[in-house]
């Protein structure tokens, strides 16, 4: 009489519940992966998306001294984030020129920007006698060239990243 095998031996069944393993740890590991690409580009365009909308907001007057004859003047720079995600910027460095003539650096650490919103920093030059000059004409161009290093997290992804910034603005009228 001949034996009767069972459908599934002890060796079959090893082998379906190795195939069954492979099978989800691939659907798995493509899920983080997804997971992971979606994440990054959240973050990337947030941090992109936010440094394109620097402008200046205004040049002011902070102070003035006829001996030795200077001028003081305050720089309001505005940066909005346009995106469902915060954004830190961890600093910002920018060499400021007037009609090409170096005015000096302004520099600011650590400001936060928030989702979908606004913040402002601001930074006081002194001006020497041959810049007063220029900025005594009715028209000058004011030109700030610089980086902007901002960092922003989705999920379980944080990027950091260096960002160029290049400004120009033609000034009018100094504020007081």
């Amino acid at each position: 009489m001949e034996e009767i095998k069972p459908a599934l031996t002890e060796k079959s069944t090893r082998k379906r519940t190795k195939i069954t393993v492979a099978i989800v740890t691939l659907i798995v590991l493509s899920s983080v992966t997804g997971l992971y690409a979606y994440s990054y580009h959240v973050v990337n365009n947030a941090l992109a998306a936010s440094v394109e909308t620097i402008k200046v907001d205004h040049v002011s007057i902070e102070a003035f001294s006829m001996s030795p004859p200077s001028l003081d003047i305050k720089i309001v720079f505005s940066i909005r984030n346009p995106t469902r995600v915060s954004v830190t910027l961890e600093s910002i460095s920018m060499s400021i020129f007037v009609d090409g003539s170096s005015a000096g650096v302004i520099t600011a650490e650590t400001l936060d920007l928030p989702a979908n919103g606004k913040t402002t920093f601001e930074g006081v030059l002194h001006l020497t006698k041959e810049l007063l000059q220029i900025v005594e004409n009715e028209e000058y161009i004011m030109s700030m060239d610089g980086k902007i290093v901002g960092s922003a997290r989705y999920l379980f992804v944080t990027i950091t990243r260096e960002y160029p910034v290049s400004i120009e603005e033609t000034v009018t009228k100094l504020q007081n």
